[in-house]
């Protein structure tokens, strides 16, 4: 199920934890049934926890390499004023990865106020899982750290720690080839005979830009740059992908203290129809 080469041995005992703690797999079977079977939107279960996690742990390696420490080191290991828990980078690797996992568990209640609903689902997952792992003190300190991830998750909330930055990031980068946050009827959507292009069928028969959008995009590439730490590199198909990139990602940076360690560049796909483009898309 995860992938991840990792020389962490605490993160290599949550993910045989998580692997194990069937109830938090089921909240994701709920949570996809809400969303997909139920409302016609995209999917919030374990395909979207996965790309969530590659995305959120790529980006926290490439500002970890540049000597960016996050806040359970800053507050917890490097504060005169609080005694040294011992943290390191290891940790924030735990709480990224365990944030990513619970963070959509609350479309199983609802979809409006999920990242709300999430919290008080994961509460009891999370005590499950570290349980083994942590001493009372730190599994309750990592915990907090990972339901403010959850909390804030929601472009009008302010996060205050690297990983909940990085986890809301990393959550509005899953929207390549068609799996764009901003949600579409998927049987609305009929490819056309060239690649990159589509009818969209609606009630009203006018052609949607949320649902256009969303198929613009065809691959999502995250690197490290020397401009600024991280480069996010959008190849799209079809110009309409803009107004995803700025409808919801670019929302989603802005306010997460982010934004001065990424790049954002668009290149369009040269094709026969039109030319090569680049943008150096201002967050």
């Amino acid at each position: 199920m995860f992938k991840i080469d990792t020389r962490n041995e605490k993160l290599k005992r949550v993910i045989h934890n998580v692997l194990l703690n069937k109830k938090l797999q089921t909240y994701w079977v709920c949570s996809n049934i809400n969303a997909i079977d139920r409302m016609g939107f995209n999917d919030h279960g374990q395909k979207h926890i996965e790309i969530v996690i590659k995305n959120a742990l790529t980006m926290f390696n490439i500002l970890k390499s540049r000597g960016v420490y996050s806040n359970i080191i800053k507050h917890y290991a490097k504060n005169p004023f609080v005694k040294n828990y011992g943290f390191s980078h290891d940790d924030s690797e735990v709480i990224i990865f365990l944030a990513a996992c619970t963070h959509d568990i609350g479309h199983a209640v609802s979809r409006k106020d999920h990242h709300f609903h999430s919290t008080y689902l994961a509460l009891p997952l999370l005590e499950e899982i570290l349980d083994d792992i942590y001493q009372e003190e730190q599994r309750t300190i990592i915990t907090s750290e990972i339901l403010h991830c959850l909390a804030t998750n929601y472009a009008k909330k302010k996060p205050l720690t690297l990983e909940a930055s990085i986890l809301r990031v990393a959550d509005a980068l899953d929207m390549a080839a068609g799996r764009a946050r901003i949600a579409f009827k998927s049987n609305a959507v009929i490819p056309g005979k060239k690649k990159g292009e589509f009818t969209i069928i609606t009630t009203d028969e006018k052609p949607v830009i949320h649902q256009t959008s969303s198929l613009g995009i065809k691959e999502i590439i995250i690197k490290p740059a020397q401009e600024k730490p991280i480069l996010i590199e959008i190849l799209v198909v079809d110009s309409s992908a803009i107004f995803q990139i700025d409808e919801l990602l670019r929302k989603k940076i802005r306010g997460t203290g982010l934004e001065k360690y990424i790049q954002l560049i668009i290149r369009r796909v040269p094709g026969k129809t039109h030319q090569f483009k680049k943008i150096n898309f201002k967050i």
